[in-house]
This record gives structure tokens, C-alpha cells and sequence, in this order.
């Protein structure tokens, strides 16, 4: 009787000591892994690849940046295109690109990222109506018809097939199917 005591016993304690150490390793982890996604939150935007040095950019520098990729190298083509994508080509964190975005058009980033599609297609529907939309949707970096025609109506206040006819002047019927 006293090995059966003596074997719980022991089962006992090493099962509680084997819950305590992996407590004590989760938390561990779960502190350790905080810490350094919060310093990657926090840490100061640095574009070693602009100016040749590891200066920090200030808030109209990054804006600039963010110009210049989202308009002239039209990264918001890509559907890929995310917040986290578009730091990591500029050597930043997340946090300054959605800031910055915010606090210059007043817009989330993907807000800001399909209102660029949207006048994309816009424009190409302006300049031929008769364009096919379900290619300029994917040529504009949507993935889907129904993201495109619901971005389409939050930004330019119609679907795209009554924007077509606004721009014909006519009725939608004779439109191809989207």
C-alpha cells in the first residue's frame, strides 16, 4: 500500500510541477513576444535606401514616400497591396504608414487604397466607356466584382454601370453585363 501512496504521491507532484514550469514558460513567451512587437511598433521610421543614411523621416518625408509609390509606381494595383506591404518597401512599421495616410486624406488605408482604384477605373471608363469592367476591376488590383462595384458606389456615389450611362447618356440596358 504504501508504493501505490508513495507512486501518486509522486505522479502528483510532477504533474503539478509540469504544469507550473509550462505556466511559467507561456508566460514567459507571451511576455517576451510582446515586448518586441510592441519595440517594432514604436521604433522610429528609418529609410536606410532614401537621403544615403539612417536618418529618421519626419511625417511629410514618409508622406512623400507614400506618394510616390501609391502614385507613380501605382502599388495599389497590386491586390496584394497591403499596409503591412507598403512598410516594409519604405523600411517602416505599420503604425506610421496608417497614421500618416489618416492624417492626409482622412482615410483608413485600405480606404485610401481602393479610392485609387476606384479613379483609376473611373478614369479608363471616361475615357471608353465601352470598356469591359470586369478587366479593368482585376487591372485595378480588386479581387472580386462585388468589392469593386461596392467601392464603386461608396466613392463615387453609383454603381458602374450608371456611371457608364451617366457617361453615355443613355440607359444601362444595352451595357454588358458586368
Amino acid at each position: 500500500m504504501n508504493v501505490v501512496l508513495t507512486v501518486i504521491i509522486y505522479t502528483l507532484f510532477m504533474a503539478v510541477y509540469l504544469l507550473c514550469g509550462g505556466l511559467l514558460w507561456l508566460i514567459f513567451a507571451i511576455g517576451y513576444f510582446t515586448y518586441f512587437e510592441l519595440s517594432e511598433r514604436l521604433s522610429p521610421v528609418v529609410l536606410p535606401s532614401i537621403g544615403g543614411g539612417n536618418s529618421a523621416l519626419d511625417r511629410a518625408d514618409l508622406w512623400q514616400h507614400i506618394c510616390r509609390i501609391m502614385d507613380f509606381e501605382e502599388a495599389w494595383r497590386n491586390p496584394d497591396m497591403t499596409v503591412e506591404t507598403l512598410s516594409k518597401e519604405l523600411g517602416t512599421n505599420r503604425i506610421y504608414v496608417a497614421s500618416s495616410v489618416k492624417e492626409h486624406t482622412g482615410m483608413t488605408f485600405k480606404n485610401y487604397l481602393n479610392s485609387k482604384r476606384v479613379e483609376y477605373i473611373a478614369s479608363l471608363l471616361h475615357q471608353n466607356p465601352s470598356l469591359n469592367l470586369k478587366e479593368l476591376y482585376f487591372t485595378a488590383g480588386f479581387r472580386s466584382r462585388d468589392t469593386a462595384n461596392r467601392n464603386f458606389l461608396r466613392f463615387k456615389g453609383c454603381s458602374p454601370t450608371d456611371y457608364i450611362s451617366s457617361l453615355r447618356g443613355q440607359d444601362t440596358s444595352d451595357i454588358i453585363s458586368e
